[in-house]
């Protein structure tokens, strides 16, 4: 693909991650906010399995890349609906914490981008597809544990 065209794929995803966003909160009034991340969250997962796995597609960017951009709006628009189910359910004074440790999270990334340079150098893209998207399903399955204590329809929660 030329520099152009996969630029354009980063100019219309934060378009469309914005849409998708809205559209996850509107939908998670109906059916709630857990069962719409791990939704989006296990279809997106599935998503990178199949990245992984059909080495073929990355030769067709008329198939990749609509997988790919799906993917990508799916795992990041529902991701605000998840961490608000957890700041609706910890008490105000320990929300500071939560987001210190958010934060070392997030710092994680460049690690793993580090990490996966190197595995991607030695092994290729697949391992590392497989790699995020086991990882993914981990934390997927830890949102299943929750998500039966989450009211669906929720009242105004507060523990102050």
């Amino acid at each position: 693909m030329s520099p152009f065209k996969v630029n354009l794929i980063y100019v219309v995803n934060p378009f469309l991650l914005c849409a998708c966003s809205f559209l996850a909160q509107k939908l998670s009034r109906w059916i709630g906010r857990m069962e719409v991340g791990v939704s989006w969250e296990a279809v997106g997962v599935s998503l990178l399995f199949l990245m992984a796995s059909q080495h073929a597609w990355w030769s067709r960017p008329e198939i990749i890349v609509p997988v790919f951009i799906v993917r990508t709006v799916l795992m990041n628009s529902s991701g605000q609906l998840v961490k608000s189910v957890a700041v609706d359910y910890m008490r105000a004074e320990d929300r500071a914490q939560w987001a210190a440790l958010d934060s070392i999270a997030r710092f994680g990334w460049s690690g793993s981008a580090v990490i996966g340079g190197m595995l991607v150098a030695r092994f290729g893209y697949s391992i590392c597809f497989y790699i995020t998207a086991g990882t993914q399903a981990l934390g997927l399955l830890m949102y299943c544990v929750v998500m039966p204590i989450v009211p669906r329809k929720e009242s105004s929660v507060t523990l102050e």
